[in-house]
């Protein structure tokens, strides 16, 4: 499945899926105790998708937010 592939209205494009699960992880991570560095926040993100991209990781997640 590539990154390309056709999404729902419903779901999350694949940036906006990895964007998620990494602010997930991060709000798992600070809950848990640890530090994050803005250079993790701020970066963090890009470098995130991009190793994510590497791997050739296709997430989808549906997007249950109100309008």
């Amino acid at each position: 499945m590539s990154q390309d592939a056709a999404y729902t209205p419903q779901e999350l494009s694949p940036d906006e899926a990895l964007a998620s699960l990494y602010r997930l992880a991060m709000s798992v991570a600070a809950e848990n105790g640890a530090t994050i560095t803005t250079g993790a926040r701020g970066l963090g993100p890009y470098a995130f998708m991009a190793e994510a991209r590497r791997r050739g990781v296709i997430i989808r997640f549906l997007d249950h937010r109100e309008p």
